[in-house]
């Protein structure tokens, strides 16, 4: 799964249309390729995405093989969905677990049981 950048507009703002202009240019690729240029923003877009491997190579940081996932559809864009901090809460220990050694790849399918149970709730 690749990021997704969850940009939205608050129900009461006091300028919706302008709030509507700023979100969409947020969310095109000129805006993207722009920010990911700096090397501190990881594009929602994959087309804007060689602009922060460019970036972050420059850094000494390699990106390709993340960029050629995406390139080749491995990874797909995160899915917005509700109780996102019931979710965090229930799958944080088990990430934790794993990457400090106490669980073993088995880890996923609880993680994924978990996830399940409490996206059902909706």
């Amino acid at each position: 799964m690749s990021n997704s950048n969850g940009n939205n507009i608050w129900a009461g703002t006091k300028n919706p249309e302008l709030t509507w202009k700023w979100v969409s240019y947020m969310g095109s690729e000129e805006c993207q390729t722009k920010a990911g240029a700096t090397g501190t923003f990881f594009p929602s877009i994959p087309a804007a995405m060689d602009s922060t491997v460019t970036s972050m190579k420059s850094q000494g940081v390699d990106l390709s093989v993340f960029n050629q996932y995406v390139k080749d559809g491995v990874l797909y864009p995160s899915t917005a969905y509700a109780n996102g901090s019931a979710v965090q809460s229930a799958e944080q220990p088990l990430f934790e677990a794993y990457f400090a050694g106490q669980r073993s790849d088995d880890v996923f399918a609880e993680m994924e049981r978990v996830s399940r149970e409490i996206l059902a709730k909706n």
